[in-house]
């Protein structure tokens, strides 16, 4: 076993989850799910497609596009979905005191994931970013995800409130799941 611990400061205040707004979009670098393909694969007891396999051992470093989006002063509040898009999402929702409306139709899933949204949704091990920001930077955004060769997707949209919500094309909400890896619970939900 092996524990790192590091500690540093962070120049110019950095992005933080709290810096969510109402009326900001909800974006997310790449695509989820297929870290969460291999460990389903290795559960079961059998062996990951390759890609799964690769998307679990290799996550993509998205410490660039962070720094970016802070330089830039495009992100609002920012997150990586180490955890689970949903598990995450709820985490900004609470840190930042607002709701947040994912539009699962928009959640870009990985190959590796063979098409399993609820991968995407709750899978953890991806390692994107997810991040919010006002709306008005959407072509930045878009041009810097072009820049730095990464996929940005809007995923949703932050509103009053202080929850996580999915949102269909008709502006129907469902709740999700639990969903993602909580380090403070068991597998059934309850605490450790």
């Amino acid at each position: 076993m092996l524990d790192v611990v590091v500690v540093g400061r962070v120049r110019d205040g950095g992005v933080r989850r709290s810096g969510a707004k109402p009326g900001d979009d909800l974006w997310v670098s790449g695509a989820g799910g297929g870290a969460a393909a291999a460990v389903a694969a290795w559960s079961r007891g059998r062996e990951p497609a390759p890609e799964a396999r690769a998307r679990f051992a290799a996550p993509p470093d998205r410490t660039g596009l962070g720094r970016s989006l802070a330089a830039k002063r495009l992100a609002s509040a920012m997150i990586d979905i180490s955890d689970g898009l949903v598990l995450d999402s709820r985490r900004l929702a609470t840190a930042s005191g607002v709701a947040v409306r994912i539009r699962p139709d928009r959640v870009p899933v990985n190959v590796a994931a063979g098409g399993d949204l609820n991968q995407a949704l709750e899978g953890g091990e991806d390692y994107e970013l997810m991040f919010t920001a006002h709306p008005k930077g959407k072509e930045r955004i878009l041009a810097l995800g072009r820049e730095l060769s990464v996929q940005l997707t809007r995923i949703g949209t932050v509103g009053q409130g202080a929850d996580v919500a999915l949102e269909d094309g008709e502006g129907h909400h469902v709740r999700p799941g639990r969903g993602g890896y909580d380090h403070f619970m068991d597998p059934s939900g309850n605490p450790r």
